[in-house]
């Protein structure tokens, strides 16, 4: 009987669910529902989808990367399509939208591609840059090609072998991502680039063949190489040999180059071998031996990833760079022997180390001891140092330890206890996430942080007691400690994160709810169901912390009584308590975080509002859109408190002015503000709580010192490339002049300001006019007018470094001021030149080279003594496009604002490229905007690299200039950049065609390659070998054009222009020595809502170390906002937990990578909106 009762009952609860899909097979069509009234019926043999109905389409539908729709009839009466409704729909060719459309939401066609004419939009909805696809050249075959670039293949068409068009040149990063049918890849000789991993997870492919005629790349019994065969590019990850020896010309392994190889058990790396690249032999799953030859210098990040049958590796001496996580996941590795001789690592026991042991880098995760005790030299456990260790049950961490690093023991399943040293300051994010057999921690009183998810999912740990030493508890420090029932938080801590103990016995006890609000010693941390009908609350007197997001979404919620007790309201605290109206707060608060009452009733009853600015008893708590325009403001007489962040954002806010009412202020709470009047004595204005994180109010009080309207310089407009070093010169004594002029305490040392003798950051002095790319009209009126205006616009900026969640040392901006340029020929302007140089540009047709050329030795010395690099590349660029002009009253400049450092020892302009500002007789006129190809095939050009030339001695034979080259480059940038030079090969490939002359070196990172050419000091070209694997079977295009014309541009073969000599400046500026390349940005792939959360997924990104991501309930991203760090480049997925119920919420992505102690960002990527449940 009880098998029938629960055989109706597993029907019954089938019958639900299916019902509950609305989704309906018969024979081959599908059917469902994708809108309130909106059906759809999908042909899954023609792969025709028909959208019929009337009203609104869902956002996040049931069409999410549905690789089998590739035609969609959407037919009258639909008036929306939602958000993503069609995103990642890779294989759907055409698209018909009826006018009865009014709305495209954001993201609708993402990664669609679609030829013009069969992409029909009939509606009056103008497509904006997130919702439109890409319009590609053709479609035939399942390519898809846009500028001659192979930007997706349909993995509906991707089945068995494939020839790629000889139409395309290129082939993007992620173009054949996920085709898991694709057996076999042709490539003719046209291909001149492959983005890296362009063939990630083809698990089916077994072979890439190309052209013996293609000029860049090669392959031997289907695996993919350079031309050369120096870089092994891509071993298909389909093939099914169990072993695989490196070619010996093989110099680099590439990023991913055996990414997914399941089948090679063993591989033999010859030694002329330099470098593994990231991800090289990730999840080789098989790999159970690999010897490193002791040629290899560097191993990248990720190197072995979930190698989980590799057993031992042996670190040669010439290692001398691993990269995070090289030996991570390695379930099964016992030991990483290293050699006695290596100057950079060192082993003891199979455990890796740093050379002088101070670091624990790897212990291998398939050791089966149960208790390690790791040396008094450590004073640091790297990142996943511990990670997956999953025999230890206790670690020793001896008293020279000062920090935990990220993951540092995540998922060490078998640790039972834990003690950390007094010597540990900090616990880094996730450092002991899921050591789900802990039961017991001790944190000694040293420790001041406990970052996000440090102990979250420890599923045995029963109690906790933080140290009155800690002031701040993470997002999701304790989140899911299922058993975690005895917490005691001391009076120290001023600020919990969200869902800090959420899922933790403590929080699931229902005991320890008050009338559905928790309560953790005085600290209120969250409400629950039991809470939703209140509709007054009274906080328990005694109550010093409300924790972040605490009553967030409490919508009955109508007034609330906070008492004196209370000294800290939490970021989000009661934002989305839509009812309520009525808040009292108490004398106490000393911090309230950002968007704590945000789109509450008293949020939004306007009449709170006194000009955009919200008043809540005596706190100042936020600004809204009518305060943008506010530029000076004076604070209410009777004002306590004013919140973390309040002005932030109010670009236009010029001068505050403040009442000796205040006594406390939150984080940052004043942005960037220039001018503050005090209306107290400095002895008040000093003792505010928390002044010190608020320097630009102490800067701000000696408005006069640092803001003057106008500075003249002694340079005409055409010289205006040499006005930084001017103002790097002159500006910080005028500032100190200025200091004393006004009797202000205002002192400049060293390149760091003391005001009132506090040190409030560097100062930096911003110049860098560069033409407008984005002018609706670029040779208008309004265009010339904001050029003129920026040639004539320069800034002061106060900034201070700071250490970034990661513990790289960034630099933010406190405040800046703008003034004026003046040039010594502003007068001389007349409008018979502007219509002179207005019909000129109209008949010039100069071209973007394929690079641009610099002396070596000028670049070097540029470089290494501090200077402004890309001023140097800019007058090097403007040198040579003058010697294409030949009007001598007409002079040209190349102005900064898109530069970056390219493969090492190139600089190049990315973003917008260079464009030319217009002089006639020295007096600005006009912008010329450069074509973006060089040849009459149209060939683009993507960046616009500088190559710098090196002469090589007459004493040098032919056969040893590569050795010269290598050696010396090498001795050059010696202790100058982090990256090290370990190879070099002849021949050298930018913008897809050869470079003349060209070498390529290799680095110690496998992504960055830097391009040299070598000439002999006679200006005779070097001996060239008979037969040059790297020369292109057809006659080069040359690398620069040689003279103006007023045709198309098809450039001659003869001797660019030399490299200007940069005009001297008065003094060595003090700009920063080396810039460095944003790394790529993403793109979000999938974004779903669920019950107050949001999932993320995004793209993959190779050479890059992590992602950032952020969620808000604005395009601005400034209300409710939650960031969240990724700090693994494999981690392409996230989800953010505690939001708002049905609520609209935008999230983007961007990368990151680490330089020079740095972080650096990539450009976000395209935001997409999501709605939580």
């Amino acid at each position: 009987m009880k098998k029938v009762i629960s055989l109706f009952l597993s029907l019954a609860m089938l019958l639900t669910i299916t019902s509950g899909l609305n989704l309906t097979a018969y024979a081959d069509v599908q059917t469902g529902k994708c809108g309130d009234n909106v059906t759809y019926s999908l042909d899954t043999e023609t792969g025709v989808l028909t959208i019929s109905g009337t009203g609104d389409m869902y956002s996040y539908g049931p069409f999410y990367e549905n690789t089998n729709i590739k035609s969609v009839i959407i037919e009258s009466g639909v008036t929306s399509i939602g958000d993503s409704a069609f995103d990642g729909c890779t294989s759907l060719t055409d698209v018909t939208i009826p006018n009865s459309v009014t709305s495209i939401g954001d993201c609708a066609f993402e990664d669609c591609y679609f030829t013009y004419e069969n992409f029909v939009n009939n509606s009056n909805v103008e497509l904006d840059d997130s919702s439109k696809p890409t319009i590609v050249d053709t479609d035939a075959g399942g390519f898809c090609i846009k500028d001659n670039e192979l930007v997706n293949m349909r993995p509906t068409y991707a089945i068995g072998e494939i020839t790629i068009p000889n139409s395309v040149t290129s082939i993007d990063s992620s173009a054949f991502y996920g085709c898991s049918s694709l057996t076999s890849v042709t490539m003719s000789d046209s291909v001149t680039s492959i983005g890296n991993p362009a063939f990630e997870n083809c698990t089916s492919l077994t072979s890439i063949e190309v052209s013996d005629n293609n000029g860049n790349y090669s392959s031997v019994d289907g695996v993919l190489f350079n031309k050369d065969k120096s870089e092994l590019i891509t071993y298909p990850a389909g093939k099914t040999d169990s072993e695989y020896v490196i070619p010996n010309s093989v110099i680099s392994i590439g990023d991913s180059a055996f990414e997914n190889c399941t089948s090679l058990t063993s591989v033999t790396i010859p030694d002329s071998v330099t470098i593994i690249g990231r991800y090289a032999f990730e999840n080789c799953t098989s790999l159970t031996s690999v010897t490193i030859p002791n040629s290899v210098t560097s191993i990248g990040d990720y190197a072995f990833y979930n190698c989980t049958s590799l057993t031992s590796v042996t670190i040669p001496d010439s290692v001398t760079s691993i990269g995070s996580g090289a030996f991570e996941n390695c379930t099964s590795l016992k030991s990483i022997e290293v050699s006695e001789n290596n100057k950079n690592y060192a082993s003891i026991d199979g455990v890796l180390f740093n050379k002088d042991k101070s670091e624990l880098v790897t212990y291998p995760a398939g050791k089966t001891d149960s208790e390690y005790v790791i040396p008094n030299s450590v004073t640091s456990i790297g990142y996943s140092a511990f990670e997956n260790c999953t025999s230890l049950t206790s670690v020793t961490i001896p008293g020279s330890v000062t920090s935990i690093d990220y993951s540092a023991f995540e998922n060490c399943t078998s640790l039972t206890s834990i003690t950390i040293p007094d010597s540990v300051t900090s616990i880094g994010d996730s450092a002991f996430r899921s050591c789900t057999s802990l039961t017991s921690v001790t944190i000694p009183n040293s420790v001041t942080s406990i970052d996000s998810s440090a102990f979250s999912s420890c599923t045995s740990l029963i109690g906790i007691t933080i140290p009155n030493s800690v002031t701040s508890i993470g997002y999701g420090v304790f989140q899911d400690c299922t058993s975690l029932s005895s917490v005691t938080i001391p009076n120290s801590v001023t600020s919990i994160g969200d869902s800090a103990f959420y899922n933790t016995a403590y929080y699931n006890d229902e005991s320890n709810w008050d009338n559905g609000v928790l309560y953790i010693s005085d600290c209120l941390i969250d409400t629950n169901y039991n809470f939703d009908s209140t509709t007054d609350y009274v906080i328990k007197d005694g109550t010093r912390i409300i924790a972040d997001s605490a009553f967030s979404n409490c919508d009955n919620l109508i007034s609330v009584i906070i008492p004196n007790s209370v000294t800290s309201i939490g970021d989000s605290a009661f934002s989305d308590c839509t009812s309520l109206k009525s808040v009292t707060i108490g004398n106490s608060v000393t911090s309230i975080g950002s968007s704590a009452f945000y789109n509450t009733a008293y949020y939004n009853d306007k009449s709170n509002w006194d000009k955009g600015v919200l008043y809540l008893s005596n706190c100042l708590i936020d600004t809204n859109d009518d305060f943008d325009s506010t530029t000076d403001y004076t604070i209410k007489d009777g004002t306590r408190f004013i919140a973390d962040s309040v002005f932030s954002n109010c670009d236009n806010l010029i001068s505050v002015t403040i009442p000796n009412s205040v006594k406390s202020l939150g984080d940052n709470a004043f942005g960037s503000v220039k001018k503050v009047i005090y209306n107290g004595t400095d002895k008040e204005f000093f003792e505010i709580e928390n002044i010190e994180n608020n320097k630009a109010l102490i800067i701000g009080r000696h408005y006069d010192v640092f803001s003057f309207n106008s500075f003249d310089v002694p340079c005409k407009q055409s010289e205006h490339l040499d006005v930084s070093n001017y103002l790097y010169s002159f500006i910080p004594d005028l500032i100190s002049k200025r200091s004393k002029e006004y009797n202000e305490d205002v002192l400049i040392k060293n390149g760091d300001i003391y005001v009132d003798g506090v040190n409030v950051g560097k100062l930096d002095i911003y110049y860098s006019y560069f033409s407008n790319c984005y002018c609706d009209d670029p040779y208008g009126e309004s265009c010339y007018e904001s050029d003129y205006e920026r040639l004539h616009s320069a800034s002061i900026y106060i900034q201070e470094e700071y250490t970034d969640d990661d513990g790289a040392i960034s630099y933010r901006d406190i405040c800046h001021y703008e003034f004026k340029i003046n040039f010594s020929n502003d007068s001389d302007y007349n409008e018979s030149d502007k219509q002179y140089v207005n019909d000129f540009v109209k008949k010039l047709t100069l071209a973007k080279p394929q690079y641009y050329e610099m002396d070596y030795e000028e670049y070097t010395n540029e470089l290494f003594n501090g200077n402004d690099i890309f001023n140097y590349i800019d007058k090097c660029a403007s040198k040579y496009y003058n010697s294409l002009i030949d009007d001598p009253t007409i002079k040209v400049t190349v102005g900064s604002g898109a530069g970056c450092i390219e493969g090492g020892i190139n600089p190049g302009y990315c973003e917008g490229g260079a464009n030319l500002a217009v002089f006639k007789n020295n007096v600005f006129y006009g912008e010329y905007y450069l074509k973006n190809e060089y040849d009459e095939n149209g060939c683009k050009i993507w960046s616009e690299g500088f190559i710098p030339v090196l002469i090589i001695p007459d004493s040098i034979a032919d056969d040893e200039i590569e050795s010269y080259i290598l050696q010396k480059v090498k001795k050059d940038y010696e202790g100058r950049q982090n990256f090290k030079f370990n190879a070099i090969s002849k021949g050298a490939v930018e913008n897809g065609l050869q470079v003349e002359d060209g070498y390529t070196l290799k680095t110690n990172y496998a992504d960055v390659d830097s391009i040299i050419i070598a000439r002999r000091s006679n200006t005779q070209k070097p001996s060239t070998p008979a037969e040059n694997p790297t020369a292109p079977t057809t006659p080069t295009q040359p690398t620069q054009p040689s003279q103006p014309s007023t045709t198309p541009n098809t450039p001659t073969p003869t001797q660019p222009a030399a490299p200007v000599q940069p005009t001297p400046a008065p003094t060595q500026p003090t700009a920063p020595a080396q810039a460095v390349k944003k790394p790529k940005s993403t793109s979000i792939k999938k974004a779903k809502g669920s019950k107050k959360a949001v999932a993320l997924e995004w793209k993959k990104v190779s050479g890059v170390k992590g992602y950032q991501v952020q969620v808000a309930t604005d395009k601005k991203f400034k209300k409710n906002k939650k960031t969240v760090n990724i700090k693994k480049q494999k981690t392409t997925k996230t989800t953010v937990k505690k939001l708002k119920a049905k609520k609209k919420y935008y999230v983007r992505v961007r990368t990151y990578k680490i330089a020079n102690g740095k972080k650096v960002y990539s450009s976000w990527s395209k935001v997409k909106s999501v709605k939580t449940k």
